[in-house]
């Protein structure tokens, strides 16, 4: 079985509120570190696989693919 690798606090993640701040001065900037944790190689619709997608008001990426609700 693969060992599984543990995020490191201060190189994943930050570790302290002073870094958070550092990190994402903004909202945005947090929510696009977020979508890089999740999609490296950029959106990919998790009910299709279409990799086409935009962001909705709600912060929810929405399928462009057309097969999905």
């Amino acid at each position: 079985m693969a060992e599984s690798i543990r995020p490191v606090a201060g190189v994943d993640y930050p570790s302290r509120l002073a870094e958070l701040r550092s990190w994402f001065p903004a909202d945005a900037d947090c929510v696009d570190y977020l979508d890089w944790l999740r999609w490296p190689d950029g959106f990919a619709c998790p009910g299709c696989g279409a990799g086409r997608g935009w962001l909705g008001g709600d912060g929810r990426r929405r399928c462009q693919g057309g097969g999905c609700p």
